[in-house]
């Protein structure tokens, strides 16, 4: 990946009646990202993570664009939530366990890029490391 020109765009999935914050990862952490993706894809599946409720947290989203899309090999559509990430759109969805610790690693960025208040007012606290 072309991590100089090519990034990767999360958003934070809050249901608060506005639009939902996002966290950029660009060059080491854009690789990184990806290379967490690829500890969960084709690894174990699992059945899908429980819907959102409105007022809470659920999860981080990531569409991809065409070209990263194809750098990369991942389905354009790819979220994580409660352990599950998945991937790829409509019936085309699968759901793999989250091998690559993914959702710590967008949680860490999302509090280091300044939305650790609305977590907050979700019930989110940040990761804490033994």
């Amino acid at each position: 990946m072309d991590t100089k020109s090519e990034g990767v765009t999360a958003q934070v999935g809050l249901f608060f009646g506005r639009s939902n914050p996002e966290i950029q990862l660009t060059g080491a952490l854009a690789e990184e990202f990806a290379q967490r993706v690829r500890g969960a894809l084709g690894g174990e599946p699992v059945n899908a993570a429980p819907p959102a409720r409105l007022g809470f947290y659920y999860g981080f989203f990531v569409r991809l664009s065409g070209e990263l899309e194809r750098q990369l090999g991942f389905p354009a559509e790819i979220s994580v939530f409660q352990g599950v990430v998945t991937a790829g759109a409509g019936a085309q969805r699968k759901h793999w366990r989250d091998g690559g610790d993914l959702v710590r690693f967008l949680m860490d960025h999302a509090f280091a890029q300044g939305h650790g208040e609305l977590l907050g007012k979700a019930g989110v606290t940040r990761p804490q490391y033994a």
